[in-house]
């Protein structure tokens, strides 16, 4: 999904991605290194450059 240029994955694709459970997606949205955005109440996607940051190593914020 792109919003103004942005590429966002969601939830699904992250956590494969980073190899972990929602657990942990939603443990690190909370503690600041993943930002989540909800879209119509329930859905949740993440900025895939931030995911790929993420999996490199690198801390975001």
């Amino acid at each position: 999904m792109m919003i103004d240029g942005v590429r966002f994955i969601n939830r699904k694709d992250a956590a494969k991605i980073l190899d972990v459970g929602f657990p942990t997606l939603w443990r690190w949205n909370n503690e600041g290194l993943l930002h989540a955005i909800k879209v119509g109440g329930r859905k949740v996607y993440y900025r895939y450059d931030d995911v790929l940051n993420l999996m490199k190593g690198g801390k975001l914020c």
